[in-house]
């Protein structure tokens, strides 16, 4: 094994931690429950349409937009910290050594189909303005149980359909990410008591 491997191994695990760190503990407004999903929804609609907003929205809405950009950054993170990680374990044999990180890893691997959803963060490419606006419209009707047209409906159903996707393939990435962490510490502290004691 290489020198060099170990320590970006190591590294690579500190990062994924902090990248993890982030999204448990920030949500992106359209994530959010009702009503606070439609409160985000509406003042980041007012901010894309350059409306006015009073000193109390704006101060709400900075709030929401910077939880969803610390989400945001956290998984951008995961989604590089993960893949070197994942390349390392491989590369430098550990994967075959230790069998058991494959349940880590296994975990981890479906975010990377992954580059924008929901349509309120973004990792890689950014959703038009226009797009944006669509979906809160078509949202915000769904949630004041206003009409929606076969074509507005069958969005608003890919959306939902979208979320519950996303929510199960981050869940798993964040199991993967805590699951190999554990396995990192107890191979860590064995390792450590066979060769000192």
């Amino acid at each position: 094994m290489a020198p060099w491997v170990m320590p970006l191994y190591i590294f690579s695990g500190i990062i994924m931690a902090i990248g993890a760190y982030l999204t448990i503990r920030y949500r992106p407004y359209c994530t959010l429950k009702s009503p606070e999903r439609e409160i985000a929804m509406e003042l980041y609609l007012k901010t894309l349409r350059n409306e006015s907003m009073h000193i109390e929205e704006e101060k709400r809405y900075r709030g929401f937009k910077k939880e969803t950009s610390l989400f945001t950054n956290g998984m951008r993170i995961l989604l590089i910290s993960t893949s070197i990680h994942i390349v390392t374990l491989i590369g430098s044999g550990l994967l075959w050594s230790m069998p058991i990180y494959g349940i880590s890893i296994f975990l981890m691997l479906p975010i990377h189909k992954y580059y924008f959803d929901p349509f309120c963060f973004s990792w890689v490419f950014r959703p038009s303005k226009a797009f944006i606006i669509d979906r809160i419209d078509i949202c915000l009707k769904q949630s004041r149980s206003k009409f929606l047209h076969d074509d507005e409906l069958k969005e608003y159903k890919s959306e939902m359909n979208n979320q519950k996707e996303f929510y199960v393939v981050s869940n798993l990435l964040k199991l993967g990410v805590i699951t190999n962490l554990i396995f990192d510490i107890w191979f860590s502290i064995s390792y450590t008591l066979v060769e000192f004691f």
